[in-house]
């Protein structure tokens, strides 16, 4: 089962995109992963959730390209409460030589503190360049 939002390779009006979410055994680079079976969790237990972001914005400077966003997690429980922000799970603020055109990475979750029920990983890009956002929900359930 694919979880998240997987779409086609580019999203149509250009804007930051959350293009995959998805709960992962590992990752070891774009597009290579090995998915959970599912999305139902142990108290106690870990998983990895992988992200693909795309359409982000790469600033020409001089010579360089310019990337400035980062990713906020918020956990909702089962009656959309907030549980828990994290504001940057994930930044990347850093000049590169080449245009990069794909960007994964992986966050880590420790489900040791979390009580059974439904869960929603609520995953925000936010590309500080061009003042865009983007939002994907994940569910998951802890047993």
């Amino acid at each position: 089962m694919l979880l998240g939002c997987p779409g086609p390779g580019y999203a149509e009006n250009g804007s930051i995109r959350i293009r995959k979410a998805l709960f992962v055994q590992e990752a070891e680079g774009f597009g290579i992963y090995t998915k959970e079976e599912d999305n139902h969790f142990l108290s106690g237990s870990s998983t990895w959730v992988y992200l693909e972001l795309e359409n982000f914005s790469r600033q020409v400077s001089d010579e360089d390209f310019e990337i400035d966003l980062f990713v906020r997690l918020d956990v909702l429980d089962g009656e959309d409460r907030i549980k828990a922000t994290s504001d940057r799970v994930f930044a990347l603020g850093k000049n590169l030589k080449s245009q990069q055109q794909d960007l994964s990475f992986k966050v880590a979750m420790d489900f040791s503190k979390w009580k059974s029920g439904p869960y929603r990983l609520k995953f925000t890009a936010i590309d500080n360049s061009r003042n865009e956002t983007h939002s994907v929900e994940v569910p998951l359930t802890i047993y």
